[in-house]
């Protein structure tokens, strides 16, 4: 969409479709990256929101919900907004009839290339946020990272919440493993690697992991078996991107994160034949 969105949004209405995995180092301690549709089909990133403020505990992926937004003048992305007031919570679009609810506002405008949405992110259109429809997922696969915060970021998150009695074991668990896809998109001429910094990636790991006992090996292994075998098999995959500020403020080749997935039913034979 070409049109530039206003500066202040009153009674803004969004559905939510992207929470990322909480940083604790920012000015505003705890934070996760919550972004959305416009009823009128525009993505919206809030930011910040605190990840234990009341709030987003309220909320839920596919919740409606009404706000004032105030464009974030700090952010050179069109999308990014900052919350202003209290949310209103509205209605949850729920996974009948093969998702259709859903499909109805997070397809309306998907982009089938890779390279284009490059272009319009480095372009007059600074696009920071988009729908992407892969052509071939290749792979989904992990690195081992730190398994820890740096303690000066545990240290400094203390010293914001001295009234919340926060200690260590209550800041939010860092996965140690950075999870990817490989994939291709129409018009490629090499693959592309982007790494997933969705909640839902996260919090599976973890459900995995003590499930099994603490056994990574075979937390990763459950992981894998859902975000490739089932949705890239069974279902019809999109990716949620979205920039990292620093990346796309100094026009790196890719600035792109994948912040969400969304995989409705893929449609049946009969279905096909009868949109035919």
């Amino acid at each position: 969409m070409d049109e530039t969105l206003p500066a202040w949004l009153p009674a803004a209405e969004v559905l939510v479709t992207v929470k990322t995995y909480p940083l604790p180092l920012t000015s505003f301690g705890e934070v996760v990256c919550t972004a959305g549709l416009l009823s009128s089909g525009h993505w919206v990133r809030i930011y910040p929101i605190p990840f234990r403020a009341e709030e987003y505990k309220l909320f839920s992926k596919y919740q409606w919900i009404r706000l004032d937004l105030k464009k974030k003048s700090s952010d050179f992305r069109p999308e990014t907004y900052s919350p202003a007031g209290k949310y209103e919570l509205l209605g949850f679009l729920d996974t009948k009839d093969r998702w259709r609810r859903r499909k109805s506002v997070v397809l309306g405008n998907v982009y089938t290339s890779l390279p284009n949405l490059l272009e319009d992110s480095h372009g007059e259109k600074r696009v920071s946020l988009a729908t992407l429809k892969p052509s071939q997922v290749i792979d989904f696969s992990w690195k081992e990272v730190e398994g820890d915060w740096p303690e000066n970021w545990k240290k400094r998150l203390r010293q914001m919440n001295l009234f919340c009695d926060l200690d260590s074991k209550s800041i939010v668990r860092k996965v140690p493993y950075e999870f990817y896809y490989t994939f291709r998109t129409e018009d490629d001429s090499s693959t592309h690697r982007l790494m997933i910094t969705d909640w839902e990636v996260g919090a599976l790991y973890w459900n995995c992991l003590a499930r099994h006992g603490g056994n990574e090996t075979a937390a990763l292994n459950d992981v894998r078996a859902k975000y490739y075998h089932s949705f890239c098999g069974k279902r019809d995959l999109f990716f949620f991107l979205g920039t990292n500020y620093e990346s796309h403020y100094r026009r790196f080749g890719n600035p792109f994160m994948i912040v969400g997935v969304f995989y409705p039913p893929r449609a049946t034979d009969s279905q096909l034949t009868l949109d035919l």
